[in-house]
């Protein structure tokens, strides 16, 4: 079978909210780093501790970007039908054997327990792939979950449950197939909605 690649759903609005945030922290280092260079001598230490914070304000907004963007929006996750790879920049990739992902289930990311309802899955949802139970600390917070060994975690899409579905055991794909069913289901219904008017 071939390879596939899927990537995160989200990428566009995340390269414009990541240019933002990454050339905005940037252009703050700069003209913190000119304030302390043209001051230094002067002995200007408003300017210079304006200066200061504007760099760590920069480290910092670079940093948010690489922790909680990057793996949102670049992830790349290769499927095959004996393993699973999932990429991004920054990050060690994750491989995964498909006899390994002994849990498989779906999981929103409505945080702090308010229930969100789900219109498309690829909104709010994740597909969760490991060896191990989801973590109930990250209950409706799905998108908090770290990538690691024998964790995969990718934002839900049709393509990529199907995909799921034709080469996961099928004892491993009851809350894929019900989940695709019902993000079907409201499809119709739309489309319905639409013929109408």
């Amino acid at each position: 079978m071939k390879s596939k690649t899927f990537v995160e759903p989200r990428w566009l609005v995340a390269i414009l909210f990541g240019l933002i945030l990454v050339l905005g922290g940037l252009a703050m280092g700069f003209f913190g780093a000119v304030g302390i260079l043209m001051h230094y001598a002067e002995g200007g230490w408003v300017v210079i501790l304006g200066g200061v914070f504007m760099i760590a304000m920069s480290i910092f907004s670079i940093l948010l970007y690489i922790l909680f963007i990057l793996p949102k929006a670049f992830s790349l996750l290769t499927v095959t039908s004996e393993k699973l790879v999932w990429r991004c920049p920054f990050y060690r990739t994750v491989k995964m054997r498909i006899d390994d992902c002994k849990y498989v289930t779906i999981e929103d990311m409505a945080h702090h327990n308010r229930a969100m309802p789900v219109i498309r899955g690829d909104e709010i949802a994740y597909i969760y792939l490991s060896n191990q139970p989801f973590p109930d600390k990250y209950k409706h917070k799905a998108d908090v979950v770290r990538r690691k060994k024998g964790t995969i975690i990718f934002a839900y899409s049709d393509k990529l449950c199907q995909k799921l579905i034709s080469i996961l055991p099928e004892n491993k794909t009851k809350y894929l197939i019900s989940f695709y069913n019902r993000m079907q289901a409201n499809d119709r219904v739309v489309k319905r909605k639409k013929r109408k008017k």
